[in-house]
């Protein structure tokens, strides 16, 4: 069977306004991700991705009090998942500076509000998913993937 022109065009614009819909879709659910994040808030994390922080702890206590719940890896992961994260060589990394605010739940869960009006989104859909689960941190930073080393957790 063979689509005919009209078909044809009639289905590739319905693909296309459903693709251009989904953002919306998940902007309206927005408020079912776990966080959400100002750029300001996250950039003020981020600045505790060096080693000095790390090596001292202070990293994971301001994570623990900011982000209860979860790891540094964890956050890091979703940011990078979302290619909002910026990093800078020897310092600490970023927030891509055109994000206005960052929903997220989990690597494939997340929405990015950008500055310029429009919206990416993750494949999983808001409130689904949880972040996967990480080792236990080792305070040693590698600035290549801006993680902390894990050692296993046992169990």
């Amino acid at each position: 069977m063979s689509l005919s022109d009209d078909e044809i065009g009639n289905t590739a614009e319905f693909y296309s306004t459903m693709l251009n819909a989904l953002p919306e879709i998940y902007w309206d659910e927005r408020e079912r991700y776990a966080e959400c994040r100002t750029r300001e808030e996250l950039d003020l994390l981020l600045r505790y991705g060096h080693a000095i922080p790390v090596r001292r702890g202070l990293t994971e206590a301001h994570v623990g009090l900011h982000f209860p719940g979860w790891s540094w890896n964890q956050l890091i992961r979703v940011l990078k998942a979302a290619g909002i994260l910026v990093q800078r060589g020897g310092s600490p990394p970023c927030v891509d500076p055109g994000v206005r605010e960052f929903y997220f739940d989990s690597e494939e869960g997340w929405l990015v509000d950008w500055l310029d009006e429009h919206v990416t989104v993750g494949l999983a859909h808001p409130g689904t998913t949880t972040p996967a689960p990480t080792g236990r941190h080792r305070n040693i930073y590698n600035l290549a993937t801006c993680e902390m080393l894990e050692e296993p957790l046992e169990g």
